[in-house]
């Protein structure tokens, strides 16, 4: 399939934005697609090369990913009515893979299914990419089921499509400030999970000072390389912290202490 011709304006798009929020409630076209935007083609619209950085009354710009065309447009007129920029759109994790470094995104939002894998897969390969933007997932699947998936293949939060029309606006702007968006019932189970139990400040008593402030700044979405330079100290040195937490927590790999720092930081 090829990706990004045949593209609209964004003319063509913003005449467009009558559609309104009721295409965000993810009923079916008449193609029997779940409803989003499309170029003529019928392909996800590409990084929009006019504006890939917000200007004017644009604060955050985001970077779309799910193959359901009129959803997409119903969430970009939502976003951009907020203020928020969609600097791009892509259909599948391969379209995606391709486009995201050029749409310097502040939070991409991936859909967990795509036609060409999940989104864990997406997810996954962002993780290899350090300057790759946080990600916000937006799913019709059960959140109490799919959230801890997401969370752990890297995701930042999780909106079931079934609320993006109350909850996304909250969801981009907490992403893209390194808090956690998700609901406080997924929140509160992913503590239970792994032995992590809910009442966190219990087992932060065990942190010294220094490693509370690595585990703080690790809740922020800071990279190591950058908390050593925050902190003065050598990458070594913070990763020899990042041990001692984790197994001072009961935790057993780094994909669960960014988790679980992530969690204590946005409350």
């Amino acid at each position: 399939m090829g990706h990004g011709k045949g593209l609209r304006s964004r003319c063509d798009r913003c005449q467009a934005h009558g559609v309104g929020h009721h295409l965000l409630t993810g009923s079916p076209n008449r193609s029997g697609a779940q409803a989003g935007f499309e170029d003529r083609q019928g392909h996800a619209g590409g990084v929009h090369p006019a504006c890939q950085r917000p200007r004017g009354r644009f604060m955050l710009s985001v970077f779309v990913v799910d193959d359901h065309p009129v959803f997409r447009l119903g969430l970009s007129h939502l976003l951009e009515a907020s203020g928020i920029h969609v600097c791009g759109e892509a259909d599948s994790v391969e379209s995606a893979l391709s486009q995201i470094d050029e749409a310097k995104a502040d939070v991409i939002i991936v859909d967990m299914s795509l036609p060409d894998g999940s989104g864990v897969r997406l997810l996954n390969e962002l993780q290899g990419r350090p300057k790759a933007p946080p990600a916000l997932v937006v799913s019709m699947h059960d959140e109490s089921v799919y959230a801890r998936r997401a969370m752990e293949a890297g995701a930042r939060g999780y909106v079931p499509k079934a609320d993006v029309s109350s909850r996304i606006v909250q969801a981009v702007k907490d992403v893209s400030r390194g808090r956690l968006a998700i609901s406080d019932q997924v929140r509160r189970s992913l503590f239970v999970t792994d032995g992590f139990n809910a009442d966190v400040t219990t087992y932060l008593d065990r942190l010294s000072d220094r490693e509370l402030e690595i585990f703080n700044l690790v809740g922020q979405a800071t990279a190591t390389k950058s908390i050593a330079t925050t902190l003065g100290i050598s990458t070594k040195t913070v990763e020899a912290h990042q041990a001692k937490i984790k197994t001072k927590l009961g935790i057993a790999s780094m994909a669960e202490l960014i988790r679980a720092a992530a969690i204590w930081s946005s409350e």
